[in-house]
């Protein structure tokens, strides 16, 4: 049930990240949209996506999920010790080929091209990307401590807690946002090599 319910959340957060890739697409290029078609669209997009996804589940249920399926039927000595690293191979998977879901939700192409792509984008322009990946760190880390901090000074006051976390998941979600917004248009200026043409998309 767990493995089910992982791939369940995996796919509707991959579906909600390719709709809001479409999203800030059309606001880049200034173009009109109603939401309806916007979600049809996103959802074609997504059977492009799910080449991706479907190795990432893969991936996910054989360092993850399949260790802790054994230790329900056999003896595996601190299984659940290994979850943070196993959950780092995950994340830096996913960073190391960052722009291949975003190349297969903006391009009609197969999952080889797409890695082939991926492959050009990174010679072409890893420092910008690697100024981007350090720059979402910082972000990510920083909310992270104000949120270890605030913690720590609530206690157990429940009222407290419990409007801190609703603070937290808001301001959580508007920097995932910004910073996948960030991304999209860094990705087509990297793209179409105006990157050093518009200086705000450095901001």
């Amino acid at each position: 049930m767990d493995a089910v319910a992982f791939i369940f959340e995996y796919l509707f957060g991959v579906y909600i990240q390719v709709y809001l890739i479409t999203v800030c697409l059309a606001w880049v290029k200034g173009v009109s949209f109603e939401e309806g078609e916007l979600f049809r669209f996103a959802m074609r997009r997504f059977s492009y996506v799910l080449r991706w996804a479907g190795v990432v589940v893969l991936v996910s249920a054989l360092i993850v999920r399949l260790p802790l399926l054994l230790a329900y039927f056999m003896s595996v000595p601190g299984v659940l010790d290994y979850l943070p690293i196993e959950r780092m191979l995950m994340s830096g998977l996913i960073i190391a080929f960052c722009s291949v879901q975003i190349s297969l939700a903006l391009h009609n192409e197969s999952l080889g091209e797409a890695i082939r792509a991926h492959r050009q984008f990174l010679r072409q322009n890893k420092g910008r990307l690697g100024w981007f990946l350090l720059i979402c760190g910082i972000h990510f880390f920083s909310v992270m401590i104000c949120d270890a901090i605030v913690r720590g000074a609530i206690a157990d006051r429940l009222a407290a807690l419990f409007f801190w976390k609703f603070v937290f998941a808001c301001l959580r979600g508007i920097i995932t946002g910004w910073l996948l917004a960030s991304w999209v248009c860094l990705f087509r200026q990297c793209e179409r090599r105006r990157v050093n043409q518009e200086r705000w998309i450095q901001y």
